[in-house]
C-alpha cells in the first residue's frame, strides 16, 4: 500500500477510535500530538524500505534486510498492543493504533506480512499495491467509516 492510503486509514482509525473521547480530550496540542502520532505510526513500518535499498547486497531476503521484514512482523504489532495497554500515554497509543493499521491494511495486501519467517505470511490478497484494487480497498475502508461515523454522531 502507498504512503498516502496508509495515512488515510490511520487518520480514519484514528477518527473511529478517538471521536467518542476527543471532547474529554482538551483539543489542545494533546489531540493534535495524538493525531500527528497516528499518522507517523500509520507509516512507520515503511521505514525499512530504506534498509532494505541498503541491503541490496544480500541474496536472500530474510525478516532482518527486507522491506515488509521485521517491522511488518504480527508479533511486533501484538507487543506494541500489549505495551499500548500499559503505557497510559494518548500519543503513544494513537502511534501504536496507526502502526497496527498499517500491519492490517498490509495484510490485506498479495504480499501480505510476515507471522513468523520471512516466507511465512499473512495475505488475504485482496489488493496489489499501486494498482486499481489498492485504491478500491482503501475506498472500502473510507466509505465504512463514513457509515459507522455518521451513526455515531
Amino acid at each position: 500500500m502507498k504512503k498516502a492510503s496508509h495515512t488515510l486509514i490511520g487518520l480514519s482509525g484514528f477518527w473511529l477510535v478517538f471521536q467518542p473521547h476527543l471532547q474529554q480530550l482538551a483539543v489542545n496540542h494533546q489531540t493534535s500530538t495524538a493525531l500527528f502520532a497516528c499518522m507517523i505510526g500509520s507509516i512507520a513500518p515503511d521505514f525499512d524500505i530504506y534498509a532494505s535499498n541498503m541491503n541490496l547486497r544480500f541474496k536472500e531476503r530474510s525478516l532482518w534486510n527486507a522491506h515488509r521484514g521485521i517491522t511488518h512482523h504480527a508479533i511486533l504489532g501484538l507487543l506494541l498492543f500489549l505495551t499500548a495497554l500499559i503505557i497510559p500515554n494518548t500519543a503513544f497509543k494513537a502511534f501504536v493504533l496507526g502502526y497496527i493499521l498499517h500491519l492490517l491494511a498490509d495484510m490485506l495486501s498479495k504480499l501480505g506480512i510476515p507471522y513468523w519467517s520471512y516466507q511465512d505470511r499473512f495475505a488475504l490478497k485482496l489488493y496489489e499495491t499501486g494498482k486499481l484494487s489498492e485504491f478500491l480497498v482503501l475506498s472500502a475502508i473510507i466509505a465504512f467509516t463514513a457509515i459507522i461515523m455518521h451513526q455515531i454522531i
